[in-house]
């Protein structure tokens, strides 16, 4: 305790023995310590808290605190410096180990000479005959040039876009698989460039005129695509609303023969009422096929083979999704009066003539 100069309980000085002196007889010695007054005691609620009697302790010189404190300062100072250069040295080592090793300095050197090689021969060609130097006027030209081509390549591509976005929409399909099953390119090389690289661009086509026409003209084939698309973009919309129509005078005459059957108190049969769709919607469906061959004998004329395929099959999934669509409508109304056998029996009647439409008729 004298060392330490630190309150203990009776506990902490137990503890600190190893149970060598038993909770008894050390109370009894503490006790006794307390009363020759060389320990003190103060109780904070249950537990007593010992310490030695100041008063016993040698007191010490103030001139030898304040040159302990010095060099406690001291040390601090010496201490912090020393982290400074510890911090300095590993920026060092970071920096060395950042730099090149001798082989790829190598490697620097043998790029770098080749590099220079390609340049004393541009200097070579500039300062020989062959070298023709052209007017501003002409390279401003070409610029306008190439200017009015990408103001229509943008054009044409915002018509794609809507032509792509009507199809997939139609399709249920993601943009992104349209233009991979169209074999379409999002972006062309002449948009990821620079304005460097574009003059450079022009400077080639100034060089290399057979070049540039070449350019253009599979530039034309591109815009005789996007025209194309446009075209088409029409023509499915014209599509789109025929089979609206067709679809609102079904189900116009649908009502209209079920608000008279109930006029004049008919009975339902499900016979009458199959022989009456087959009557009136019979007509409607083949009007729909009539105009979806004129529809894509335009397609045909106007685009490519492989592209009016392509809209060929898309329009029969769309006439076949059209009947089932006929059918649902059906069965949803007759549901309200019939039970589920004879809404089996109607079904399976109305998809045989569906069947004979569709696989035979067209």
């Amino acid at each position: 305790m004298k060392k330490a100069n630190r309150p203990y309980s009776l506990i902490n000085i137990f503890e600190n023995l190893h149970g060598k002196v038993k909770k008894a007889q050390l109370q009894q010695q503490l006790n006794f310590l307390v009363n020759k007054e060389l320990i003190t005691v103060k109780e904070f609620g249950k537990s007593s808290i010992y310490l030695i009697n100041q008063e016993l302790l040698e007191k010490v010189d103030k001139k030898q605190l304040e040159k302990m404190q010095n060099e406690l300062n001291e040390n601090r100072i010496i201490h912090r410096d020393l982290n400074e250069e510890i911090k300095q040295i590993n920026k060092n080592i970071t920096n060395y180990n950042k730099q090149l090793t001798n082989d790829e300095i190598d490697q620097e050197i043998l790029m770098f000479q080749e590099k220079i090689k390609q340049i004393d021969l541009k200097i070579q060609f500039y300062q020989s005959e062959k070298f023709v130097q052209i007017p501003e006027k002409e390279v401003q030209i070409f610029e306008e040039q190439i200017q009015t081509i990408e103001k229509e390549y943008r054009k044409r591509k915002g018509m794609c876009k809507e032509a792509i976005n009507i199809i997939s929409e139609s399709m249920d399909m993601k943009n992104n698989n349209q233009f991979n099953q169209l074999e379409l390119k999002r972006k062309t090389e002449t948009e990821n460039k620079s304005k460097k690289e574009r003059k450079k661009f022009v400077y080639k086509i100034i060089f290399k005129i057979d070049n540039y026409k070449k350019k253009n003209q599979i530039f034309k084939l591109y815009v005789l695509i996007f025209n194309n698309f446009s075209y088409v973009r029409y023509i499915l919309y014209i599509k789109n609303q025929i089979q609206k129509l067709l679809q609102i005078i079904c189900v116009i005459q649908y009502f209209f023969w079920q608000n008279q059957r109930k006029k004049l108190q008919l009975q339902f049969n499900v016979f009458k009422d199959y022989i009456y769709i087959k009557k009136k919607i019979y007509i409607y469906i083949y009007i729909y096929i009539y105009i979806y061959i004129l529809l894509y004998i335009y397609i045909f004329l106007q685009c490519f083979i492989i592209r009016t395929i392509f809209y060929l099959i898309y329009s029969t999934y769309q006439l076949f999704l059209f009947f089932i669509e006929i059918q649902y409508l059906l069965m949803k109304t007759f549901s309200y009066n019939f039970n589920l056998i004879q809404n089996y029996q109607f079904l399976k009647h109305f998809n045989f003539y569906l069947q004979n439409i569709f696989f035979q008729k067209s």
